[in-house]
Protein backbone atom coordinates (compact mmCIF):
# COMPACT_ATOMS: atom_id res chain seq x y z
CA UNK A 1 0.00 0.00 0.00
CA UNK A 2 1.32 3.61 -1.10
CA UNK A 3 -1.77 5.87 -0.17
CA UNK A 4 -5.27 6.04 0.92
CA UNK A 5 -8.12 8.38 0.68
CA UNK A 6 -10.56 8.01 3.56
CA UNK A 7 -9.64 4.40 4.34
CA UNK A 8 -9.34 3.41 0.30
CA UNK A 9 -5.84 1.91 -0.10
CA UNK A 10 -3.85 2.44 -3.46
CA UNK A 11 -1.54 -0.38 -3.94
CA UNK A 12 1.22 -1.72 -6.31
CA UNK A 13 1.94 -5.09 -7.09
CA UNK A 14 5.80 -4.72 -7.08
CA UNK A 15 6.13 -8.92 -8.69
CA UNK A 16 4.31 -7.30 -11.54
CA UNK A 17 6.88 -5.59 -13.16
CA UNK A 18 4.76 -2.34 -13.93
CA UNK A 19 4.06 0.30 -11.68
CA UNK A 20 0.04 0.01 -12.25
CA UNK A 21 -1.82 1.27 -9.02
CA UNK A 22 -4.66 -0.33 -7.96
CA UNK A 23 -7.30 0.53 -5.52
CA UNK A 24 -10.47 -0.91 -3.98
CA UNK A 25 -13.63 0.58 -1.61
CA UNK A 26 -13.17 -0.29 2.31
CA UNK A 27 -15.57 -1.51 4.47
CA UNK A 28 -17.22 -3.70 1.16
CA UNK A 29 -16.55 -7.16 2.87
CA UNK A 30 -13.97 -7.74 0.39
CA UNK A 31 -11.04 -6.37 -1.40
CA UNK A 32 -12.63 -5.99 -4.75
CA UNK A 33 -9.17 -4.27 -6.45
CA UNK A 34 -9.38 -2.27 -9.81
CA UNK A 35 -6.91 -0.23 -11.53
CA UNK A 36 -6.87 3.52 -10.55
CA UNK A 37 -3.67 4.63 -12.64
CA UNK A 38 -2.07 2.97 -15.43
CA UNK A 39 1.02 3.87 -13.83
CA UNK A 40 2.95 6.08 -10.95
CA UNK A 41 3.42 8.29 -12.86
CA UNK A 42 -0.36 9.14 -13.32
CA UNK A 43 -0.48 8.65 -9.84
CA UNK A 44 2.01 11.03 -8.62
CA UNK A 45 0.29 13.48 -10.69
CA UNK A 46 -2.80 13.24 -9.47
CA UNK A 47 -1.78 13.65 -6.25
CA UNK A 48 0.98 16.23 -6.33
CA UNK A 49 -1.04 19.16 -8.93
CA UNK A 50 -2.69 21.24 -6.87
CA UNK A 51 -6.31 21.32 -6.78
CA UNK A 52 -7.54 23.65 -9.41
CA UNK A 53 -5.23 22.46 -12.14
CA UNK A 54 -7.40 21.02 -14.37
CA UNK A 55 -4.52 20.42 -17.46
CA UNK A 56 -1.04 19.48 -16.91
CA UNK A 57 1.70 18.50 -19.11
CA UNK A 58 2.48 14.68 -20.00
CA UNK A 59 5.54 15.32 -22.39
CA UNK A 60 7.66 14.06 -19.72
CA UNK A 61 9.77 17.62 -20.14
CA UNK A 62 9.53 17.54 -15.87
CA UNK A 63 12.80 16.88 -14.03
CA UNK A 64 12.64 13.74 -11.47
CA UNK A 65 14.34 13.75 -8.78
CA UNK A 66 15.29 10.12 -7.60
CA UNK A 67 16.38 9.15 -4.41
CA UNK A 68 17.81 5.68 -2.62
CA UNK A 69 15.88 3.74 0.52
CA UNK A 70 16.62 1.82 2.93
CA UNK A 71 14.82 -1.82 3.00
CA UNK A 72 15.05 -2.75 7.07
CA UNK A 73 13.51 -5.95 6.86
CA UNK A 74 11.60 -8.18 4.74
CA UNK A 75 8.30 -6.80 5.66
CA UNK A 76 4.50 -8.27 5.64
CA UNK A 77 5.33 -10.29 2.82
CA UNK A 78 9.11 -11.85 2.58
CA UNK A 79 8.46 -13.42 -0.91
CA UNK A 80 7.34 -9.84 -2.32
CA UNK A 81 10.53 -8.26 -0.81
CA UNK A 82 12.69 -11.17 -2.40
CA UNK A 83 11.07 -10.22 -5.72
CA UNK A 84 11.52 -6.56 -5.34
CA UNK A 85 15.41 -7.25 -4.66
CA UNK A 86 15.95 -9.81 -7.47
CA UNK A 87 14.76 -6.92 -10.07
CA UNK A 88 16.48 -3.95 -8.67
CA UNK A 89 20.04 -5.85 -8.65
CA UNK A 90 19.57 -8.31 -11.44
CA UNK A 91 20.24 -11.11 -9.27
CA UNK A 92 19.09 -14.68 -8.54
CA UNK A 93 16.81 -15.62 -5.49
CA UNK A 94 19.52 -16.74 -3.49
CA UNK A 95 21.71 -13.69 -3.49
CA UNK A 96 18.78 -11.75 -3.15
CA UNK A 97 18.03 -13.55 0.43
CA UNK A 98 21.76 -12.79 1.20
CA UNK A 99 21.44 -9.01 0.38
CA UNK A 100 18.01 -9.27 3.14
CA UNK A 101 20.18 -10.92 5.60
CA UNK A 102 22.42 -8.56 5.61
CA UNK A 103 19.78 -5.72 6.21
CA UNK A 104 19.31 -2.87 5.94
CA UNK A 105 19.61 -2.38 2.50
CA UNK A 106 20.44 0.61 0.34
CA UNK A 107 18.50 0.97 -2.82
Amino acid sequence: MIASDEGDPYCIDLSRGDTVIYTAAHGMGTWDFSVAYGNLEEFLHSVLVPRGFEEWDTSGDEPYEYYKVFLTGEGSDKKKTLLFIKKMFSCDFSQAKAYLEAAPLLV
